[in-house]
């Protein structure tokens, strides 16, 4: 899927296409898509519903990504450090939503 979305182009979607992912560092994510007449699976773009996952392994998943994102960026935390970097690092780690996210790239 996402392959063929790269060959054709920048694709952008507009604000009302997506949708706030649970897990806020995975950003958002298309409710649905159709392509030359075919509609893709929900599946291809919410990762807590593809098929034998299920909702306790995708909060896992996220606890997991989310420990990671904390224990390595706290490392990056050094003074002489962007303010804008600062902002963001600080953000991921105060627990920040995908909104908080998109803000720093709008």
């Amino acid at each position: 899927m996402r392959e063929y979305l790269a060959r054709r182009g920048a694709t952008h979607f507009r604000s009302d296409e997506l949708v706030a992912a649970r897990c806020p560092l995975l950003g958002y994510h298309r409710q649905q898509l159709q392509i030359e007449g075919q509609t893709i699976e929900p599946a291809f773009f919410d990762v807590s519903l593809q098929p034998g996952l299920g909702e306790a392994a995708y909060q896992a998943g996220a606890e997991q990504l989310t420990s990671f994102f904390h224990e390595h960026l706290a490392g990056f935390r050094h003074a002489d450090l962007i303010p804008e970097s600062r902002r963001i690092i600080d953000a991921c780690l105060e627990g920040a939503t995908a909104a908080d996210y998109a803000d720093f790239t709008a």
